[in-house]
């Protein structure tokens, strides 16, 4: 009986079981999807990778927004990114941007570092646009003087350069302004540096110009006291015109510094008059720099660069200001700024701009760091950082600082935890200003 009973209990709790797991599996089945996926859903999101243009292509003239190499939304606050221009023969490689403007034109490697990750593309910045030239029509009187710039009432570019200005006749011969007496007609052309161009019809009307000599001599050949009655024996006006007028230009060399010169190129317009006057008037003159010839010692430009530093030590504060600041941010002790370790940076400057080079090899061929060897320095000079620009870019310590910033390899420099020095150097030449940091530990 009691053997009767196990087995019976035994069938009553397979059956159970049985039961308990046809219910599960039908479960199972009408569940199938809610169970499954969102074990799919959570592999998925942790495969999942931004993904990155491999190249993007824009104008000239235009606002660089980083997002546009991602596929979707990014914010790339926290993002990190380089720009260098893959043509090495250029001084400056990195991307010049004005207020988010990007000008430079060329192919750029596109470094973005964002949260741990890092995406490589290429911007190629591309000038298709022509610049906007207005100009006007010119009427002047013989003799006037006549330019090309004259007839230009506004030209602008978008690359943000200055228009290149021609002037040809109506077949595209390139010609000069003939500033005799008639009407002509030229056309203006106006180009940027990627050669698009724009082209405007201009009329120049010259006027014949009459100067008139009166002498101022009266003969009375009467001899009443009647003054009424005397007799004006004056000769008639002598009229004066202009018999030829022609351009002419003279050249000529200034001696400048270390073993510069200067070339002065003067335009004149010679008028010449029917009475034998010949009346000279300068037009324009050009002063260019010839920096073949620079030849300079460290200690020949040690004077100069000792009165420059002492004189923009203020703005070589400032500078390190800013590189102490970018180390806060990475709590990196602040560098401190050195008088005559500055020096060496201001000879580099000087020697720069004379040299017209932009590069950490000295006009002589040698390495950056032989200026404190030729000084006498005696710490060891770890690191340089160069910058130049024109027309106001890296014209203030802000701007160079935070061109510097916005290059990895100047950064790093800025804020290498082995740095402990500082020497600032700056020099400005022909509307272009060099900048320089030296290191030492």
């Amino acid at each position: 009986m009691d053997k009767k009973k196990m087995v019976t209990k035994k069938r009553v709790i397979l059956i159970i079981l049985g039961m308990l797991v046809i219910i599960a599996g039908i479960l199972v089945f009408r569940n199938r999807d809610w169970i499954l996926k969102p074990k799919k859903t959570t592999i998925v999101e942790e495969q999942k990778k931004i993904e990155i243009k491999d190249k993007v292509v824009m104008d000239s003239g235009n606002v660089l927004d980083s997002e546009i190499f991602f596929s979707e939304k990014i914010n790339l606050n926290d993002a990190k990114i380089t720009w260098i221009n893959q043509d090495e023969t250029v001084s400056n490689r990195n991307l010049i941007l004005h207020e988010n403007i990007v000008y430079s034109i060329g192919i750029y490697d596109v470094t973005i570092e964002l949260d741990g990750e890092i995406y490589h593309s290429i911007l190629e910045v591309v000038d298709k646009t022509p610049p906007v030239l207005e100009v006007k029509d010119i009427e002047i009187t013989l003799g006037d003087e006549i330019t090309s710039d004259d007839f230009i009432v506004h030209c602008e570019d978008n690359s943000n350069a200055t228009c290149i200005i021609t002037v040809t006749d109506l077949e595209g011969n390139i010609v000069e302004l003939d500033a005799s007496v008639g009407t002509k007609e030229y056309i203006i052309v106006a180009h940027d540096n990627a050669l698009n161009e724009v082209k405007k019809k201009v009329r120049l009307t010259v006027q014949n110009k009459e100067i008139s000599e009166t002498p101022n001599q009266t003969v009375s050949t009467n001899n009443n006291s009647n003054p009424s009655e005397e007799i004006n024996n004056n000769p008639p006006p002598q009229v004066i015109t202009v018999v030829s007028t022609k351009n002419e230009t003279e050249e000529a060399y200034e001696d400048g510094k270390y073993g510069t010169k200067y070339k002065v190129t003067n335009i004149y317009t010679i008028t010449t008059y029917s009475n034998g006057v010949i009346d000279k008037k300068l037009v324009s003159s050009n002063r260019q720099l010839d920096t073949s010839g620079f030849q300079a010692t460290s200690k020949e430009l040690e004077s100069e660069a000792r009165n420059v530093s002492n004189s923009s030590y203020a703005l070589y504060e400032e500078v390190t200001k800013y590189v102490n600041e970018y180390r806060a941010e990475v709590s990196t002790e602040p560098l401190t700024l050195n008088r005559e370790l500055s020096v060496l940076a201001t000879i580099r400057a000087i020697e720069m701009a004379y040299a017209d080079t932009f590069s950490h090899t000295r006009p002589d061929g040698r390495s950056w760091s032989s200026v404190g060897d030729d000084m006498g320095f005696e710490r060891m000079i770890f690191a340089e950082n160069i910058a130049y620009g024109t027309g106001g870019y890296n014209g203030t310590p802000q701007k160079v600082a935070t061109s510097w910033k916005n290059s990895s390899g100047h950064y790093s420099n800025m804020i290498a935890s082995g740095h402990r020095t500082i020497g600032v150097g700056t020099y400005t030449l022909n509307g272009k200003t060099y900048w320089v940091q030296l290191f030492c530990g």
